[in-house]
């Protein structure tokens, strides 16, 4: 199954979900079945673009530039990017980010070179223009504010866990 920000997302949408939040999830022609396919799929209101999700740049284009418009069109409240990247620039719309640590900043090795050099050249603009920034844990919160300068008070600590009822052996 998905690990790590992957598990993140695919358990944060049926979470809303069941707290009676309309869900609008933006994604890559590369949707993983398992999502596509999971018991709320039919709740989520899809909007596919015909781009893969990792590879080119396009996707980054889709994803900075072509979201808030149609956010807007759909009247959509809020653009929540779970993987740190939201739209820099949409107004009418509310953005948040989940930054959910700097590792990739601090340690070469931790994503491919031409990843990183994406990551540190649009994470930041990202953050910075977001209306929120979440993160899981104080550590994480602390060393974002440090490292890329943002305002404390814009940035909350929103801890990441077991799905209620699960427990998780260390």
């Amino acid at each position: 199954g998905a690990g790590g920000v992957g598990r993140y997302a695919s358990e944060l949408v049926p979470a809303l979900l069941n707290e009676g939040v309309s869900v609008t999830a933006f994604v890559s022609r590369d949707l993983p079945r398992p999502v596509a396919e999971a018991a709320w799929a039919g709740e989520v209101d899809w909007v596919r673009f015909p781009v893969a999700a990792v590879g080119s740049p396009v996707h980054l284009v889709v994803e900075l530039v072509a979201i808030p418009p149609i956010a807007r069109r759909r009247g959509i409240d809020l653009v929540h990017g779970p993987v740190s990247l939201v739209p820099p620039f949409a107004p009418g719309v509310a953005t948040v980010s989940t930054l959910h640590d700097l590792t990739w900043w601090h340690y070469r090795d931790a994503m491919p070179r031409h990843s990183r050099a994406v990551q540190r050249t649009l994470t930041p603009l990202c953050v910075r223009r977001a209306d929120r920034v979440i993160t899981g844990a104080e550590t994480a919160r602390d060393d974002i504010v440090r490292t890329l300068g943002l305002d404390p008070g814009k940035v909350r600590v929103v801890p990441h866990g077991a799905p209620e009822g699960q427990t998780i052996e260390p």
